[in-house]
């Protein structure tokens, strides 16, 4: 399974995460993205969860796109 193709005026990357686990949330805050990086990698405490978020939330921001994703993939590696 892939993440989705992302167009930035419709969701960020927060955003295919999310629908990537079944949510419909365009443009997740730091809390809704925490929860479904903890869902991607259960491993990952509430406090790192929600830290990543905002890296990748600050990055979408900064139209940063790369970095956003980079910082996404990652953490099945956590």
């Amino acid at each position: 399974k892939e993440y989705p193709i992302i167009r930035t005026d419709e969701y960020c990357v927060g955003g295919a995460a999310c629908f990537f686990v079944g949510k419909k949330i365009n443009f997740p805050g730091k809390i809704q993205l925490g929860e479904t990086i903890q869902e991607l990698n259960p491993r990952i405490s509430k406090e790192v969860a929600e830290d990543i978020a905002s890296r990748i939330i600050s990055a979408n921001d900064k139209r940063d796109f790369e970095k956003a994703w980079l910082i996404l993939k990652d953490i099945e590696f956590i």
